[in-house]
C-alpha cells in the first residue's frame, strides 16, 4: 500500500501534519460583537397613554380610513387639545400643555390648518408645522431620509411631544410600502425618535379598497404597517347614522382595547359625540353585513319580548332563543347592546336576565346606540355643549 500524498487534506479529522487547510490562505470575513443585556439590567417602564390608551407615548399609533373621514380634522383635533392641556376624550386628567409637530402633505398651511386650529383653539405658538429641510443651502422634502433632522429637531425642542404625519405614504418617499422590509426600515429610526424623546406619533393612513379579514388588515401598503405600531385606530362612517363618523381602536398591544369613540365634521365645525362599547372596528371596517345586522336586531327584539314582563332565568331564555333560531353568540351580542342585567340568586341559586330600567319595545331601537358621553366630555375648557346638547370642541 501506498502512503498517503502529504499535499491532501482529510476531509475527516484534523488536516495531515504540516499541510496548511486551503480556507486559511484567504481571510476570514470580520464578526460582529454581539450586544447583549440581562433582563435585570433593564429597567422596567410604565406604559404611559394618552387619549383613553388611544395615543402612547414613545411609541407609534396608525389612524386609518378612507378620504373623506375626516382624519385630518381628528388629528388637528386632537393637537389642539394636547396644545391647551386639554383632556382628550377618555382621559381623566389633561395632558400638557405641550407643543405639537404636524407634518401634512395634502392641507395647506394658510387655507386649511391655520383656519382649523384657529377654530379648534389651539395654542398657535406650541403647534409646529413641518414643511421641509434645509441642507446646503436647498431646500428639500420631509421624508423617511430627515430622521436626523428631525432628531436634531427635537433634540432642540424637547417640549414636542406629539408628532403627527399625514400621511405618512407621502412621507417614506420612494419607499415600496409593499416590501415589509423597507417600510420597517423607513419606520425604524422614527420609532427609536418616539422612544427616545417620549413622543406620541400618530402616522395617518388610508385603507385598502378590497376587504379584509380583519379590520387591522385594511390598512394600505405593507402589513409592516400595523405589525410596528402599538396602537392602531380605524375611522369611518357611522353604519346607525351616516351623518356621523366614529373612531375604532383596532389594535391594542399594550393597553385594553378602548371604546369606539363618536365624532361629526359639518359646516359648524368638529364635534365629539361621545363612546359606544356596542359599535367595533369589523363593523366600521364593513365586516358586519346587512344579514348579521338583521340578525342582531332580530335578536334585540326577541330579548326586549322575552324579558318585558320581568327577569327570566336566563337558562330558559336561551332554550328559547335557541327554538327561535337566534344563534348563541348572536343573542350574547344582543343582550350586551341592551345592557341586559344579570342576577344571580344567592350562592347557589340561578342566574336570571332582566332589561334595564327605561328599556321598552318602543326603546329598543335607541337602546345601545347613542353616544354616551364620558366624564372628560365635562372637563372645563376641553369641551361646551352647543345649544343643541352637542359636545363640541372649543
Amino acid at each position: 500500500m501506498s502512503a498517503p500524498d502529504p499535499r491532501e487534506t482529510r476531509i475527516f479529522g484534523e488536516p495531515t501534519a504540516g499541510i496548511r487547510p486551503e480556507a486559511d490562505d484567504q481571510a476570514e470575513p470580520e464578526v460582529g460583537r454581539l450586544l447583549v443585556r440581562r433582563a435585570i439590567d433593564v429597567p422596567p417602564e410604565t406604559i404611559r397613554p394618552i387619549f383613553g390608551g388611544r395615543l402612547l407615548l414613545g411609541k407609534l399609533t396608525a389612524i386609518a380610513g378612507d378620504g373623506g373621514i375626516g382624519k385630518s380634522y381628528l388629528t388637528t383635533a386632537i393637537a389642539a387639545n394636547v396644545s391647551r392641556g386639554w383632556p382628550l376624550p377618555g382621559d381623566a386628567e389633561p395632558f400638557g400643555p405641550a407643543d405639537v409637530a404636524l407634518a401634512s402633505f395634502e392641507d395647506g398651511a394658510g387655507d386649511t390648518i391655520r383656519p382649523r386650529l384657529d377654530l379648534l383653539g389651539a395654542d398657535l405658538e406650541r403647534v409646529h408645522l413641518i414643511e421641509g429641510v434645509a441642507a446646503e443651502g436647498a431646500h428639500g422634502p420631509f421624508t423617511a431620509d430627515s430622521v436626523a433632522a428631525l432628531g436634531a429637531y427635537l433634540a432642540e425642542h424637547p417640549e414636542v411631544r406629539l408628532l403627527v404625519i399625514d400621511p405618512v405614504s407621502a412621507w417614506v418617499g420612494a419607499v415600496d410600502e409593499h416590501r415589509n422590509n423597507e417600510v420597517r426600515g423607513a419606520l425604524e429610526g422614527l420609532r427609536v425618535l418616539a422612544d427616545r424623546h417620549d413622543l406620541a406619533v400618530m402616522l395617518v393612513m388610508h385603507l385598502t379598497k378590497a376587504s379584509a379579514g380583519k379590520a387591522l388588515h385594511r390598512l394600505s401598503g405593507s402589513g409592516a404597517y400595523g405589525q410596528l405600531v402599538r396602537s392602531a385606530l380605524l375611522a369611518a362612517i357611522d353604519p346607525d347614522d351616516d351623518a356621523k363618523a366614529a373612531v375604532a381602536h383596532i389594535k391594542h398591544n399594550l393597553t385594553g382595547r378602548q371604546p369606539t369613540l363618536g365624532y361629526q365634521v359639518d359646516a359648524g365645525g368638529f364635534f365629539w359625540l361621545g363612546e359606544r362599547d356596542d359599535l367595533d372596528g369589523e363593523q366600521l371596517a364593513g365586516h358586519d353585513t346587512d344579514g348579521e345586522r338583521s340578525g342582531r336586531d332580530e335578536a334585540e327584539s326577541f330579548l326586549v319580548d322575552m324579558l318585558a314582563d320581568g327577569p327570566m332565568p336566563a337558562k330558559e331564555v336561551r332554550r328559547l332563543a335557541e327554538e327561535a333560531g337566534v344563534a348563541e353568540r348572536t343573542l350574547m351580542r344582543a343582550k350586551k347592546r341592551l345592557g341586559v342585567q344579570s342576577t344571580k340568586a344567592g350562592l347557589a341559586g340561578a342566574w336570571s336576565w332582566s332589561l334595564p330600567e327605561g328599556c321598552s319595545k318602543d326603546a329598543k331601537d335607541a337602546k345601545g346606540r347613542a353616544w354616551q358621553p364620558s366624564a372628560s366630555f365635562e372637563a372645563p375648557g376641553s369641551l361646551r355643549d352647543d345649544d343643541d346638547g352637542d359636545s363640541v370642541v372649543i
